[in-house]
């Protein structure tokens, strides 16, 4: 049984099921290797850690059907360089040459193809296309808040997809994203674990289009020749819509640059608990919003920027890096605000886009 690969397509395809992670499951074949199918005109490359799969199809040539369990890394290494085609013979199951014209042989003993596990068949799923630039880009917006080193909560080690919306949440701030664009069809929500969608940027970054698949147990994303399978997280997303706050006291309109650029001038390090007192108030000067942080006898940071304020005065504390991840998308920002105690609700120039955020409590003078 043989098979003659370009050398290019396939260490391309054995890098992106690399991507797999090594650790976190109980078999060490899923750990290190890649399962090739081949059926005569195209070969399939699958790797998985139980959890999710990587299938990427390329072309190639064989004598006959079968399949082939190898080692990742070896292969890897052995693909370096040179844009010839590789030939893959297998003596037997466990038993595997490969070769490269001009360059030498490996001979690898491998694990049985029988010892990979199966992989997820799915039919009757619910099938949706998106332009992958705009797709990621609503899921950059929502990555920053969930849960990622938590899994008290696993609901929230994810982003929540449903008819119109997505959202992610961590207990301390909601990113909210509405959008008729996202038809999903469904109104209870499919979760997508963090993990899955850091595979689904690095894997479809540059595609153009990406196809969507799911059903009640597993969620498909396939653009091209790749295709990325994952198991979703069972449960009931909270209802988030709830938690965003209808009405305010206080509205401030600033620039983000500007505040970005203020916030960057503190170093998170100098900082108490990694918290910032905002003070929105009406001076003689004009409208600003003025920032304190620091620490009792070491560290001290007043700075000050303009804004445009609309109803009283106020004051809040926020965290240093959730208010930089929740500005971060917009040129124009506005923060409403009801009391010290309750959450703020973040807004701009991105219609689309709301994040809330919990109050640091802290001693006001």
């Amino acid at each position: 049984m043989k098979a003659t690969i370009d050398t290019k397509e396939l260490r391309g395809a054995v890098t992106k099921v690399n991507y797999i992670s090594r650790k976190g499951n109980s078999l060490p074949i899923t750990q290190t290797d890649v399962q090739m199918v081949f059926d005569g005109e195209y070969a399939l490359l699958t790797s998985t850690d139980l959890e999710r799969v990587i299938k990427i199809k390329v072309k190639a040539k064989s004598t006959e059907p079968f399949i082939a369990v190898l080692n990742r890394n070896s292969l890897l290494k052995f693909l370096q360089g040179g844009n010839n085609n590789t030939t893959i013979t297998a003596k037997k199951s466990d038993d595997i040459i490969l070769e490269r014209e001009d360059i030498g042989k490996l001979r690898l003993e491998t694990n049985k193809h029988t010892d990979f596990p199966p992989m997820p068949t799915d039919t009757n799923l619910k099938w949706v296309e998106y332009d992958t630039k705009w797709l990621l880009r609503y899921i950059d917006y929502a990555i920053p808040a969930c849960v990622k080193d938590n899994h008290s909560r696993p609901i929230l080690t994810g982003i929540v997809f449903k008819n119109g919306a997505m959202a992610s949440a961590d207990g301390f701030r909601l990113v909210s994203i509405k959008d008729d664009k996202l038809t999903f069809n469904t109104e209870v929500g499919i979760i997508v674990p963090l993990d899955t969608i850091l595979f689904l940027k690095r894997l479809f970054k540059k595609t153009e289009t990406i196809n969507i698949g799911f059903n009640d147990a597993r969620i498909h994303f396939t653009s091209g020749n790749t295709t990325l399978i994952s198991q979703l997280i069972q449960g009931n997303f909270p209802q988030y819509e709830q938690l965003i706050p209808e009405k305010s006291v206080s509205k401030v309109t600033l620039s983000s640059p500007l505040l970005i650029q203020r916030l960057n001038m503190i170093d998170p390090t100098q900082i108490s608990n990694g918290i910032v007192r905002y003070i929105f108030q009406a001076k003689q000067s004009g409208q600003v919003c003025i920032m304190k942080s620091g620490v009792e006898d070491y560290a001290s940071y007043e700075l000050s920027l303009p804004s445009k304020i609309k109803g009283k005065d106020n004051k809040i504390a926020i965290n240093h890096r959730y208010m930089l991840d929740a500005i971060k998308p917009f040129s124009l920002v506005n923060i409403e605000l009801n009391s010290m105690e309750q959450p703020i609700k973040v807004t701009g120039d991105i219609e689309e886009l709301t994040v809330v955020i919990m109050p640091m409590y802290v001693q006001w003078d």
